[in-house]
């Protein structure tokens, strides 16, 4: 009698909670694109509101050759629950510029300048579209979804940081005029194919 109490117990809690217990292993991860964040100092990147040289809050570094220094980046946001059984992970990965945190020397507030700086900002939000597919192609499993995901993250970071580095090396800092306008353009295109904005 108390085995068959016991299952019958079982049966009724089963029956109000079955929807909020994983039972199928793997994860699904809907992946969207941020278009606010909740930090006042940062700018989200957005395809029709470009920098502009008062963006740029922060105290230039004198012993930097640079005009001016974008800082970038994408942010994650997650929150997950349980739906008929499986885990699904809402993540949201957001382009941001650090207006504390980039700066312009007052001699390279130029329009020329400015570009190449904007051209940063399309580099990391491209990444951010690239972090984005990535993560919608990958099969995640609840005993690996957090380190897949991380590692997905960090070789996205390192990806966008070797292609800001190969923008500046080949535009050298966008003093070379026809390197410069290619990255430019490229980045434009890219961005004007890609369904993230």
């Amino acid at each position: 009698k108390t085995l068959e109490s016991n299952l019958k117990r079982f049966d009724t809690w089963w029956q109000q909670n079955k929807e909020k217990v994983p039972v199928t292993q793997e994860v699904k991860m809907i992946v969207t694109i941020g278009k606010t964040i909740n930090k006042p100092n940062c700018i989200v990147y957005n395809k029709n509101r470009a920098l502009i040289i008062s963006d740029f809050e922060g105290k230039p570094e004198p012993d930097k050759i640079e005009m001016a220094a974008t800082l970038s980046g994408v942010g994650m946001e997650s929150s997950g629950e349980t739906q008929n059984g499986q885990i699904v992970l809402n993540v949201v990965l957001t382009p941001y510029f650090s207006k504390s945190g980039s700066w312009f020397k007052i001699d390279g507030t130029n329009p020329r300048v400015l570009d190449h700086e904007r051209t940063h900002f399309g580099i990391t939000a491209l990444s951010a579209c690239e972090t984005a597919r990535r993560i919608r192609a990958t099969t995640f499993y609840q005993s690996d979804y957090e380190t897949k995901l991380q590692e997905i993250l960090k070789s996205g970071t390192e990806a966008a940081n070797r292609e800001q580095a190969r923008f500046d090396e080949e535009s050298n800092h966008g003093t070379i005029a026809d390197m410069e306008e290619q990255w430019e353009r490229k980045v434009r295109d890219k961005i004007g194919k890609s369904d993230c904005y």
